[in-house]
């Protein structure tokens, strides 16, 4: 079997790029890369058909305010969009974000991979295109994607349900009394009243609470707040009793006059006839007429026994 040739590439550099630890890495960063740049792509394609909704309203909205200038710009970075290669794009942002920590371009793998030689030589972006680019990396598809994701819940579960005596016995001998603690009491958030509600009110709107503005309009009214009251007799007028209509008030469409209907005298009803009584002279039916005679026959039935004489 024929020996392997080593790339040009790889024999160039000051680094042994026939180490089998230095191969690992290289292959571990191109599928990385190649990894990361097909998520992103995914999530571009996602964020781009968003992005051509809302070009489409802006669009819409420019005709309607016939603004010739924004409808020009909109127009071109419809076609920007459209023409947008998705998986370089996301090369190219993965590459310049990898580049940015020094520790990582400055390492031998990225060098040799020569991974900033692809975003140097691109050309300068129009300023259409500049715009959508950074639309889409800014939507909400790309966020996410880029947010780190939460840790298993498995594990999480296991952490937490794991005994506390697998790190070592503890006496609990040197901890201090429990005495010592004086348990907080949580502080009830009841209600406030109506009287604390009403000062709270008072210093918040002054004279402007509706309380006070209820108790003028009632004094002005000639009304208060022991109108209708005596301390000896007690109530003494129904005309502020609770309620819409008041306890014993009626409404005006209810009231009814009296009429005296009830002093006319009532005419007595005529009796009601009675059932006249059932006769017998009707004939009766052949069968009742034939058992009627059957029972008859039955009864009269004559001797035909031996008269005994004694002597």
């Amino acid at each position: 079997m024929a020996k392997r040739k080593r790339d040009v590439s790889e024999e160039d550099g000051s680094y042994n790029w026939g180490d089998k630890k230095l191969r690992i890495q290289r292959l571990r960063l191109d599928q990385t890369v190649q990894h990361g740049v097909v998520l992103l792509h995914r999530a571009l394609k996602v964020a781009r058909g968003f992005e051509r909704q809302k070009l489409g309203r802006r669009e819409k909205a420019a005709r309607q305010e016939s603004d010739r200038m924004l409808l020009n710009r909109r127009l071109n970075e419809v076609e920007a969009l459209k023409a947008l290669d998705l998986h370089k794009t996301a090369e190219r942002y993965l590459i310049k974000q990898m580049a940015k920590t020094k520790r990582i371009a400055e390492s031998p793998v990225f060098i040799h991979l020569k991974l900033a030689e692809r975003i140097s030589n691109e050309e300068k972006k129009s300023d259409a295109e500049a715009n959508v680019s950074a639309r889409l990396f800014n939507s909400n598809p790309m966020l996410l994607r880029q947010c780190p994701q939460s840790p298993n819940k498995s594990l999480l579960r296991l952490q937490h349900s794991s005994p506390t005596l697998m790190g070592g016995y503890w006496s609990g001998s040197e901890s201090e009394p429990e005495q010592d603690y004086t348990p907080t009491i949580p502080e009830r958030k009841n209600r406030m009243g109506q009287q604390a509600r009403r000062k709270l009110w008072e210093k918040k709107y002054g004279s402007n609470a509706r309380h006070i503005q209820k108790q003028a309009k009632e004094q002005a009214q000639g009304k208060n707040r022991d109108s209708g009251w005596d301390l000896r007799r007690g109530a003494t007028t129904q005309e502020d009793t609770r309620g819409r209509y008041g306890r014993n008030k009626i409404r005006g469409s209810q009231r009814k006059e009296a009429t005296g209907s009830n002093t006319a005298q009532v005419q007595a009803l005529p009796p009601t006839p009675k059932p006249t009584p059932l006769t017998n002279d009707r004939p009766l039916h052949p069968s009742w007429q034939a058992a009627i005679k059957r029972k008859e026959s039955k009864t009269q039935t004559s001797f035909q026994g031996k008269k005994v004489v004694f002597d």
